[in-house]
């Protein structure tokens, strides 16, 4: 049975028509820079666009960035201060089934169901974008905790005693290996270190303003000294919050998903070989492979929240 999956970001927010792990059709709009009513009149509109007049479809599945708490969703960006996103949803799409669930919960229930976590009975999806995040799978369901805000990593204190630091998200393992974290520190060094020569700078036209992650990748394959050291860094960060994962949870899958894992060939050897230095038999036992559905995760992990 066909059905709405809906993947909403801070800059954008993607609906696909679901059929068990196929998109069937998917559109792409941007998140307005408004109140999160306007958020849910535009994506119900387009959904309406999408299915058109007298179609059977009557249940969307919503993955989002943000924090519950009693149900209800907080969240800066998309000016949340306590949103049923559900009752709000329903305004627009009154006939409609709505289930919601954190962002990367969704696309964890699509690895569980279809895809690199499925037959996982302790296992893990991480996204590596913007920020971090995390859906938790045990014994083959999908664990979102008291306010399904559980596997949100992004937040993990990784290396400061000073706790008062994390208020202002420094040490957290999103600040040290989210692709934004990348992206920084790859800027950082360029201007700190004059680094003129760097083959990054050819890559984005030596306009920063521009780089993104996959020019820093491109860069460490073309051989550039620079980004061989940025990546290789930045691997150890990823490694070191997979590491606690791994030993918290006695994972026995653990996938890397977001943009980043796109350069899954090249990240993943990277961390297994630090996890094989470590005279830690725990992490033999965890494997680490890359999403089956990568940026499709969300919108089918979404719309099969209602057989999870």
């Amino acid at each position: 049975m066909k059905k709405i999956g809906i993947d909403i970001g801070g800059t954008k927010i993607k609906i696909g028509i679901i059929e068990d792990c196929n998109v069937i059709s998917s559109e792409i709009i941007s998140t307005p820079n408004a109140n999160f009513d306007e958020v849910a009149k535009v994506t119900c509109d387009k959904i309406k666009e999408m299915i058109g007049d007298n179609s059977p479809i009557s249940a969307a599945g919503i993955g989002i960035r943000g924090t519950f708490k009693n149900g209800l969703l907080y969240d800066e960006v998309l000016k949340c201060n306590g949103v049923s996103v559900e009752e709000t949803f329903n305004k627009y799409l009154p006939d409609f089934k709505i289930k919601v669930t954190n962002d990367a919960n969704a696309a964890a229930v699509a690895e569980l169901k279809y895809g690199s976590l499925k037959g996982s009975k302790s296992g893990m999806f991480v996204t590596f974008g913007t920020g971090i995040g995390g859906g938790l799978i045990i014994n083959q369901n999908l664990f979102e905790g008291a306010n399904k805000n559980a596997g949100e990593v992004g937040n993990m204190i990784m290396n400061s005693y000073e706790v008062s630091k994390y208020r202002n998200g420094n040490n957290n393992y999103e600040s040290l290996a989210s692709a934004k974290a990348l992206i920084d520190r790859t800027k950082k060094l360029i201007i700190e270190g004059n680094n003129t020569s760097t083959k990054i700078l050819d890559e984005c036209n030596h306009n920063l303003d521009e780089l993104d992650a996959k020019m820093i990748f491109d860069a460490y394959e073309k051989g550039d000294e620079l980004a061989n050291g940025i990546i290789d860094k930045h691997i150890e960060y990823m490694a070191a919050g997979i590491i606690n994962l791994i030993v918290i949870f006695d994972l026995d899958t653990l996938v890397i998903g977001g943009g980043i894992s796109k350069r899954y060939d090249i990240l993943i050897p990277g961390i297994m070989n630090i996890l094989n230095e470590k005279n830690m038999p725990i992490l033999k036992n965890c494997k680490i492979i890359n999403s089956t559905f990568l940026n499709e995760a969300g919108i089918i992990g979404a719309a099969n929240l209602f057989d999870n």
